[in-house]
């Protein structure tokens, strides 16, 4: 682009002038339908958000659910390396109250295949729980990912 034309530069001040705010909503599409019942059914359900990542790299994402535990929302929340990735709280908390989800479920994934919960992952669970608590919000399940199979905090009685 040719910045010393005074036709492009005029254009670009009146379009500068025009764009001033830039907004997100959250609007649903669709009414949610897929119920969570058990940590089974939420592990199935989040499998395939998993498939391409599941051998390579640690990813966490969010299940968000509402009122009646129906699946509301899926949001990508970190890749790691090979055997952690971080798990933003900031961040969980800042998306379930944009979307206005009523509970969540954390999950993860171990490309080694050890279903066995890290003193780490049993360490950030806590803290989410404790904070989704401040905030009315329900943390139901931290789960683990492989290929073969899943782990719940929730059933092994963690929390």
């Amino acid at each position: 682009m040719n910045s010393e034309n005074p036709l492009i530069k005029n254009r670009l001040a009146t379009y500068k002038d025009f764009v001033g705010e830039l907004k997100v909503t959250y609007k649903r599409t669709t009414l949610a339908t897929q119920k969570i019942k058990s940590s089974r059914d939420a592990s199935n359900f989040m499998k395939p958000y998993f498939d391409l990542c599941m051998d390579d790299k640690e990813e966490a994402k969010i299940l968000h659910l509402n009122r009646k535990n129906c699946v509301v929302n899926v949001t990508n929340l970190t890749k790691g390396s090979d055997s952690n990735t971080l798990i933003p709280i900031k961040d969980i908390l800042r998306d379930v109250l944009l979307i206005k989800t009523n509970s969540i479920i954390l999950f993860h994934n171990h490309p080694s295949g050890s279903l066995e919960f890290s003193n780490s992952d049993i360490s950030v669970s806590k803290k989410l729980k404790v904070a989704c608590e401040l905030l009315e919000i329900s943390l139901l399940d931290s789960i683990i990912l492989t290929r073969e199979s899943y782990s719940s905090m929730n059933d092994e009685c963690l929390f």
